[in-house]
């Protein structure tokens, strides 16, 4: 092989090499804890939440659902997470 082949091989592998020792943010260990997931029942609101949470066997009647019981619906939200 010509040198120059040799030369741009060293000079890729020596770029793929700093590419991938770059990809840290420089947190350094991170006091930040990861956030705790939230159930699925309370992305829905309170009233459904409430009402998923009730004893099916109990005395009282189950609720009874109201248009207000669920937050409104937005397209630009993020998805709710199954």
């Amino acid at each position: 092989m010509s040198n120059t082949l040799w030369i741009k091989l060293a000079t890729g592998a020596a770029l793929m090499g700093l590419a991938a020792c770059s990809g840290s943010d420089g947190g350094g260990g991170g006091s930040n804890p990861p956030p705790s997931p939230v159930a699925v029942q309370d992305q829905f609101g309170g009233t459904f939440s409430s009402a998923f949470a009730a004893n099916a066997n109990a005395a009282a009647p189950p609720i009874d659902p109201q248009p207000g019981d669920l937050p409104a619906v937005s397209l630009t939200a993020d998805p709710i997470d199954f």
